[in-house]
Protein backbone atom coordinates (compact mmCIF):
# COMPACT_ATOMS: atom_id res chain seq x y z
CA UNK A 1 0.00 0.00 0.00
CA UNK A 2 1.53 3.29 -0.98
CA UNK A 3 1.81 6.56 1.42
CA UNK A 4 -1.16 8.06 -0.49
CA UNK A 5 -3.50 4.95 -0.37
CA UNK A 6 -2.59 4.63 3.32
CA UNK A 7 -3.51 8.36 3.33
CA UNK A 8 -6.75 8.48 1.65
CA UNK A 9 -7.90 5.34 3.63
CA UNK A 10 -7.02 7.24 7.02
CA UNK A 11 -8.78 10.44 6.30
CA UNK A 12 -12.00 8.63 5.23
CA UNK A 13 -11.92 7.17 8.55
CA UNK A 14 -11.36 10.04 10.40
CA UNK A 15 -13.68 12.00 8.15
CA UNK A 16 -16.68 9.30 8.75
CA UNK A 17 -15.75 9.61 12.96
CA UNK A 18 -16.33 13.22 12.55
CA UNK A 19 -19.96 13.00 10.69
CA UNK A 20 -20.86 9.95 13.37
CA UNK A 21 -19.45 12.91 16.27
CA UNK A 22 -21.02 16.25 14.65
CA UNK A 23 -24.17 13.34 14.10
CA UNK A 24 -24.69 12.50 18.02
CA UNK A 25 -24.06 16.15 18.70
CA UNK A 26 -26.81 17.32 16.93
CA UNK A 27 -28.90 14.77 18.55
CA UNK A 28 -28.05 15.22 21.97
CA UNK A 29 -28.22 18.99 22.03
CA UNK A 30 -28.27 20.50 25.89
CA UNK A 31 -31.68 21.14 26.43
CA UNK A 32 -33.44 19.71 23.42
CA UNK A 33 -33.25 15.87 24.49
CA UNK A 34 -34.58 12.82 21.92
CA UNK A 35 -37.80 11.48 22.40
CA UNK A 36 -37.74 8.18 22.48
CA UNK A 37 -40.45 5.63 20.44
CA UNK A 38 -43.95 5.32 21.16
CA UNK A 39 -44.14 3.85 24.99
CA UNK A 40 -47.50 2.66 25.11
CA UNK A 41 -48.58 -1.24 24.98
CA UNK A 42 -51.85 -2.50 23.03
CA UNK A 43 -54.41 -2.99 25.57
CA UNK A 44 -55.91 -6.46 25.02
CA UNK A 45 -59.40 -5.73 22.87
CA UNK A 46 -62.42 -6.84 23.54
CA UNK A 47 -65.08 -8.36 20.99
CA UNK A 48 -66.31 -5.92 18.91
CA UNK A 49 -69.47 -6.18 20.78
CA UNK A 50 -68.44 -5.88 23.78
CA UNK A 51 -68.43 -2.21 23.08
CA UNK A 52 -71.27 -0.47 21.83
CA UNK A 53 -72.23 3.00 22.63
CA UNK A 54 -73.66 5.28 20.03
CA UNK A 55 -72.16 8.73 19.40
CA UNK A 56 -72.27 11.55 17.45
CA UNK A 57 -70.49 14.49 16.45
CA UNK A 58 -73.50 16.86 16.54
CA UNK A 59 -74.09 18.82 19.51
CA UNK A 60 -77.59 17.58 19.83
CA UNK A 61 -77.63 13.47 21.44
CA UNK A 62 -81.55 13.08 21.08
CA UNK A 63 -82.53 15.33 24.04
CA UNK A 64 -78.93 15.46 25.46
CA UNK A 65 -77.83 19.26 24.47
CA UNK A 66 -74.02 19.79 25.26
CA UNK A 67 -73.44 22.92 26.87
CA UNK A 68 -70.27 25.09 28.35
CA UNK A 69 -69.81 24.79 32.04
CA UNK A 70 -70.80 27.39 34.83
CA UNK A 71 -68.41 29.32 36.20
CA UNK A 72 -68.70 27.28 39.45
CA UNK A 73 -67.44 23.97 37.30
CA UNK A 74 -64.37 26.14 36.37
CA UNK A 75 -63.37 27.30 39.30
CA UNK A 76 -59.81 26.34 40.94
CA UNK A 77 -60.71 27.28 44.42
CA UNK A 78 -60.00 24.52 46.84
CA UNK A 79 -59.59 21.76 44.94
CA UNK A 80 -57.93 19.27 46.22
CA UNK A 81 -54.96 16.73 44.51
CA UNK A 82 -57.03 13.37 44.05
CA UNK A 83 -60.51 12.37 44.95
CA UNK A 84 -62.17 9.18 44.68
CA UNK A 85 -65.64 8.47 44.50
CA UNK A 86 -65.34 4.24 44.35
CA UNK A 87 -64.20 3.82 47.67
CA UNK A 88 -67.46 5.20 48.72
CA UNK A 89 -70.21 2.79 49.57
CA UNK A 90 -72.78 4.59 46.99
CA UNK A 91 -70.71 3.53 44.14
CA UNK A 92 -71.53 -0.24 42.83
CA UNK A 93 -69.02 -2.82 42.70
CA UNK A 94 -67.39 -3.35 39.10
CA UNK A 95 -70.08 -5.43 37.34
CA UNK A 96 -69.57 -7.57 33.43
CA UNK A 97 -71.39 -6.19 30.82
CA UNK A 98 -73.58 -8.35 28.19
CA UNK A 99 -73.37 -7.65 24.51
CA UNK A 100 -73.27 -3.69 23.30
CA UNK A 101 -75.26 -2.71 26.42
CA UNK A 102 -72.33 -0.41 27.66
CA UNK A 103 -74.14 2.80 27.25
CA UNK A 104 -76.63 1.43 29.93
CA UNK A 105 -73.41 0.34 32.09
CA UNK A 106 -72.74 3.60 32.21
CA UNK A 107 -75.07 5.50 33.13
CA UNK A 108 -77.78 3.03 35.15
CA UNK A 109 -75.56 0.87 36.84
CA UNK A 110 -72.78 2.93 37.72
CA UNK A 111 -74.01 6.48 37.62
CA UNK A 112 -77.32 6.29 38.59
CA UNK A 113 -77.21 3.80 41.06
CA UNK A 114 -74.77 5.63 42.27
CA UNK A 115 -76.32 8.77 42.61
CA UNK A 116 -79.73 7.17 43.89
CA UNK A 117 -77.52 5.49 46.84
CA UNK A 118 -76.20 9.08 47.66
CA UNK A 119 -79.60 10.83 47.59
CA UNK A 120 -80.73 7.74 50.19
CA UNK A 121 -77.79 6.67 51.89
CA UNK A 122 -77.82 3.33 50.39
CA UNK A 123 -74.87 0.30 50.63
CA UNK A 124 -74.66 0.07 46.66
CA UNK A 125 -70.97 -1.42 46.98
CA UNK A 126 -72.75 -4.54 48.59
CA UNK A 127 -76.49 -5.01 48.55
CA UNK A 128 -78.08 -5.37 44.61
CA UNK A 129 -81.13 -4.48 45.61
CA UNK A 130 -79.93 -0.85 45.99
CA UNK A 131 -78.22 -0.72 42.06
CA UNK A 132 -80.57 -0.61 38.98
CA UNK A 133 -80.67 -2.69 36.34
CA UNK A 134 -78.63 -2.38 32.93
CA UNK A 135 -80.32 -4.73 31.40
CA UNK A 136 -84.05 -3.86 31.62
CA UNK A 137 -82.69 -0.53 30.17
CA UNK A 138 -81.08 -1.75 27.26
CA UNK A 139 -83.74 -3.82 27.04
CA UNK A 140 -86.49 -1.56 26.47
CA UNK A 141 -84.42 0.27 24.05
CA UNK A 142 -82.61 -2.14 21.75
CA UNK A 143 -85.60 -3.07 19.79
CA UNK A 144 -84.41 -6.84 20.53
CA UNK A 145 -80.49 -6.67 19.37
CA UNK A 146 -77.60 -7.12 20.23
CA UNK A 147 -76.88 -3.34 19.75
CA UNK A 148 -75.60 -0.45 20.93
CA UNK A 149 -77.32 2.59 21.89
CA UNK A 150 -76.85 6.26 23.34
CA UNK A 151 -76.34 7.44 26.82
CA UNK A 152 -79.07 9.74 25.91
CA UNK A 153 -81.56 6.87 25.46
CA UNK A 154 -80.96 5.60 28.77
CA UNK A 155 -81.26 8.62 30.21
CA UNK A 156 -84.66 9.31 28.70
CA UNK A 157 -85.88 5.63 30.37
CA UNK A 158 -84.65 6.40 33.54
CA UNK A 159 -86.52 10.23 33.81
CA UNK A 160 -89.43 8.50 32.50
CA UNK A 161 -90.03 5.83 34.52
CA UNK A 162 -87.00 4.90 36.17
CA UNK A 163 -85.52 1.67 36.24
CA UNK A 164 -85.95 -2.24 38.00
CA UNK A 165 -82.98 -3.01 40.53
CA UNK A 166 -80.10 -5.37 39.33
CA UNK A 167 -81.06 -7.98 41.90
CA UNK A 168 -84.48 -7.91 40.04
CA UNK A 169 -83.25 -8.32 36.68
CA UNK A 170 -79.39 -8.94 36.94
CA UNK A 171 -77.64 -9.11 33.16
CA UNK A 172 -76.62 -12.32 33.32
CA UNK A 173 -77.27 -13.85 30.38
CA UNK A 174 -77.71 -12.26 27.01
CA UNK A 175 -81.29 -12.26 26.33
CA UNK A 176 -83.72 -9.31 24.80
CA UNK A 177 -86.91 -9.72 26.89
CA UNK A 178 -87.54 -6.43 28.42
CA UNK A 179 -88.46 -8.00 31.80
CA UNK A 180 -87.87 -11.73 32.34
CA UNK A 181 -88.76 -14.06 34.78
CA UNK A 182 -91.21 -12.00 36.76
CA UNK A 183 -94.82 -12.76 37.31
CA UNK A 184 -97.37 -10.38 36.59
CA UNK A 185 -97.80 -9.25 40.10
CA UNK A 186 -94.03 -9.14 40.65
CA UNK A 187 -93.53 -7.31 37.32
CA UNK A 188 -96.97 -4.34 38.31
CA UNK A 189 -94.69 -4.11 42.09
CA UNK A 190 -91.32 -4.01 40.23
CA UNK A 191 -92.55 -0.85 38.00
CA UNK A 192 -94.35 0.56 40.59
CA UNK A 193 -91.75 1.07 42.59
CA UNK A 194 -89.42 2.27 39.90
CA UNK A 195 -91.24 5.33 39.19
CA UNK A 196 -90.05 6.32 42.59
CA UNK A 197 -86.53 6.78 41.90
CA UNK A 198 -86.13 8.97 38.66
CA UNK A 199 -83.49 11.24 36.76
CA UNK A 200 -84.62 14.55 37.46
CA UNK A 201 -82.17 16.35 35.16
CA UNK A 202 -78.80 16.06 33.57
CA UNK A 203 -76.24 18.19 32.20
CA UNK A 204 -73.36 17.43 29.36
CA UNK A 205 -71.06 19.80 29.66
CA UNK A 206 -68.31 20.46 26.58
CA UNK A 207 -64.82 20.81 28.53
CA UNK A 208 -63.15 22.53 25.26
CA UNK A 209 -63.17 22.93 22.16
CA UNK A 210 -61.55 19.50 20.04
CA UNK A 211 -58.05 21.03 18.90
CA UNK A 212 -56.68 17.81 16.33
CA UNK A 213 -53.52 19.93 15.45
CA UNK A 214 -51.92 21.33 19.00
CA UNK A 215 -52.54 19.92 22.42
CA UNK A 216 -55.02 21.33 24.70
CA UNK A 217 -54.29 20.28 28.11
CA UNK A 218 -50.60 21.06 28.94
CA UNK A 219 -50.70 20.24 32.42
CA UNK A 220 -52.02 18.90 35.57
CA UNK A 221 -53.49 22.14 36.17
CA UNK A 222 -55.16 23.16 33.48
CA UNK A 223 -58.50 24.52 33.80
CA UNK A 224 -59.88 22.73 31.09
CA UNK A 225 -59.94 19.59 33.57
CA UNK A 226 -61.84 21.94 36.09
CA UNK A 227 -65.42 20.76 35.17
CA UNK A 228 -64.57 17.05 36.04
CA UNK A 229 -62.45 17.90 38.90
CA UNK A 230 -65.52 19.81 40.45
CA UNK A 231 -68.05 17.48 39.80
CA UNK A 232 -66.19 14.67 41.23
CA UNK A 233 -65.85 17.30 44.77
CA UNK A 234 -69.30 17.89 44.33
CA UNK A 235 -70.06 14.30 44.97
CA UNK A 236 -70.88 13.25 41.21
CA UNK A 237 -69.65 10.96 38.70
CA UNK A 238 -69.58 11.65 35.20
CA UNK A 239 -70.32 9.45 31.77
CA UNK A 240 -68.62 10.00 28.60
CA UNK A 241 -68.16 8.40 25.43
CA UNK A 242 -64.91 7.47 23.71
CA UNK A 243 -63.92 5.82 20.38
CA UNK A 244 -60.27 5.22 21.75
CA UNK A 245 -60.81 1.55 21.42
CA UNK A 246 -56.96 0.86 20.67
CA UNK A 247 -56.06 1.94 24.40
CA UNK A 248 -51.79 2.35 24.74
CA UNK A 249 -50.88 1.42 28.30
CA UNK A 250 -48.47 0.89 30.92
CA UNK A 251 -47.58 1.24 34.37
CA UNK A 252 -47.77 4.50 36.35
CA UNK A 253 -46.21 5.79 38.94
CA UNK A 254 -48.47 4.99 41.58
CA UNK A 255 -47.63 1.10 40.19
CA UNK A 256 -51.22 0.85 38.26
CA UNK A 257 -51.88 0.46 34.46
CA UNK A 258 -53.18 4.22 32.58
CA UNK A 259 -53.80 4.29 29.51
CA UNK A 260 -51.19 7.04 27.73
CA UNK A 261 -53.04 7.70 24.27
CA UNK A 262 -55.70 5.93 22.09
CA UNK A 263 -56.23 5.71 18.36
CA UNK A 264 -60.06 4.52 16.66
CA UNK A 265 -60.95 1.20 17.06
CA UNK A 266 -62.75 0.38 13.52
CA UNK A 267 -65.43 -2.53 12.95
CA UNK A 268 -65.63 -4.98 10.13
CA UNK A 269 -67.31 -2.40 8.44
CA UNK A 270 -64.81 0.69 9.00
CA UNK A 271 -67.17 2.22 10.96
CA UNK A 272 -65.44 3.77 14.65
CA UNK A 273 -66.73 1.56 17.70
CA UNK A 274 -67.95 3.60 21.01
CA UNK A 275 -67.47 2.80 24.55
CA UNK A 276 -69.56 4.04 27.56
CA UNK A 277 -67.62 4.30 30.65
CA UNK A 278 -67.69 6.30 33.94
CA UNK A 279 -65.42 8.72 35.39
CA UNK A 280 -65.35 7.73 39.15
CA UNK A 281 -62.02 10.13 40.19
CA UNK A 282 -58.58 11.86 39.08
CA UNK A 283 -55.28 12.16 40.37
CA UNK A 284 -53.43 15.65 39.88
CA UNK A 285 -49.97 13.06 41.13
CA UNK A 286 -49.47 10.28 39.15
CA UNK A 287 -47.11 10.60 36.17
CA UNK A 288 -45.82 8.67 33.45
CA UNK A 289 -42.11 9.87 31.69
CA UNK A 290 -43.98 10.12 28.17
CA UNK A 291 -41.40 10.90 26.25
CA UNK A 292 -38.70 9.06 27.98
CA UNK A 293 -35.99 11.82 28.43
CA UNK A 294 -35.72 11.07 31.99
CA UNK A 295 -37.39 14.51 33.33
CA UNK A 296 -41.19 14.54 34.49
CA UNK A 297 -42.80 17.52 32.75
CA UNK A 298 -46.01 19.35 33.18
CA UNK A 299 -48.20 17.53 30.59
CA UNK A 300 -46.89 14.21 31.67
CA UNK A 301 -48.56 14.62 35.67
CA UNK A 302 -52.17 13.78 36.21
CA UNK A 303 -55.13 10.91 35.26
CA UNK A 304 -58.30 10.24 35.60
CA UNK A 305 -59.73 6.81 37.06
CA UNK A 306 -62.64 4.90 34.71
CA UNK A 307 -64.73 2.34 35.87
CA UNK A 308 -65.42 0.02 33.45
CA UNK A 309 -67.83 -3.05 32.42
CA UNK A 310 -65.45 -5.77 31.36
CA UNK A 311 -65.72 -7.31 34.94
CA UNK A 312 -62.88 -7.64 37.73
CA UNK A 313 -60.81 -9.79 35.74
CA UNK A 314 -60.02 -7.37 32.59
CA UNK A 315 -56.80 -7.53 30.91
CA UNK A 316 -54.58 -5.05 31.64
CA UNK A 317 -57.10 -3.02 33.82
CA UNK A 318 -56.98 -2.47 38.20
CA UNK A 319 -59.84 -4.88 39.81
CA UNK A 320 -61.94 -3.59 36.96
CA UNK A 321 -61.08 0.16 37.31
CA UNK A 322 -58.19 2.20 34.60
CA UNK A 323 -56.55 5.57 34.80
CA UNK A 324 -56.40 7.77 31.55
CA UNK A 325 -53.57 9.95 31.32
CA UNK A 326 -55.01 13.63 31.24
CA UNK A 327 -52.53 13.82 28.02
CA UNK A 328 -54.72 11.39 26.72
CA UNK A 329 -57.35 13.29 26.00
CA UNK A 330 -56.05 15.18 23.35
CA UNK A 331 -56.12 14.63 19.72
CA UNK A 332 -52.56 16.07 20.01
CA UNK A 333 -49.65 15.61 22.51
CA UNK A 334 -47.14 17.42 23.56
CA UNK A 335 -45.31 14.28 23.79
CA UNK A 336 -44.73 14.29 19.66
CA UNK A 337 -43.52 10.81 20.29
CA UNK A 338 -47.12 9.42 21.20
CA UNK A 339 -48.91 11.29 18.05
CA UNK A 340 -48.86 8.04 15.98
CA UNK A 341 -51.37 7.76 13.02
CA UNK A 342 -55.24 7.90 13.57
CA UNK A 343 -55.02 9.12 17.63
CA UNK A 344 -57.94 10.47 19.54
CA UNK A 345 -58.39 12.16 22.05
CA UNK A 346 -60.08 9.68 25.14
CA UNK A 347 -63.29 11.41 25.64
CA UNK A 348 -65.26 11.78 22.45
CA UNK A 349 -65.57 15.83 21.69
CA UNK A 350 -64.33 16.29 25.25
CA UNK A 351 -68.30 16.22 26.31
CA UNK A 352 -69.24 14.27 29.57
CA UNK A 353 -72.58 14.17 31.63
CA UNK A 354 -73.68 14.77 35.14
CA UNK A 355 -76.81 13.92 36.19
CA UNK A 356 -79.70 14.23 39.27
CA UNK A 357 -81.61 11.77 40.41
CA UNK A 358 -84.62 12.47 43.03
CA UNK A 359 -87.16 10.31 44.94
CA UNK A 360 -91.08 10.64 43.78
CA UNK A 361 -94.27 9.68 45.13
CA UNK A 362 -96.82 8.99 42.43
CA UNK A 363 -100.59 9.57 43.44
CA UNK A 364 -101.77 7.99 40.58
CA UNK A 365 -100.58 4.91 38.12
CA UNK A 366 -102.84 3.26 35.52
CA UNK A 367 -101.92 -0.29 34.35
CA UNK A 368 -102.83 -1.67 31.06
CA UNK A 369 -103.31 -5.12 30.47
CA UNK A 370 -102.89 -5.91 26.37
CA UNK A 371 -103.37 -9.29 24.38
CA UNK A 372 -101.13 -9.54 21.66
CA UNK A 373 -100.21 -12.56 18.80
Amino acid sequence: MTRKDRFFKITGKLLAAVMAFSALSAAFVPGAAAESSPPGILMEAMPDDYYGAVVSDSLQLGDMTVTAPSNDLMSTTSLPSSVDLSTSKYFPSIGYQQGGSCSAWSSVYYQFSYEAARLNDWDAKSDSSKVFSPKYVWNYINEGYNKGVSRASCIDVLQQIGAVRYSEFPQNSLTYDWYQGATDEQTSAALRQALKTRVSSYNTYSLCTVNKTAPVITSNTDTDLNTIKNNLNNGHVLTFDSFGGNWYYNTLSNGEKGILYCTEKLNDSGVPIGHAMTIVGYNDNVYFDLNGNGTIEDNERGALKIANSWGVTAADHNNGYIWVMYDALNYVSSATNTNIDDRVGFIHNNWVTQMTVSNYNPELTVEVTLEQS
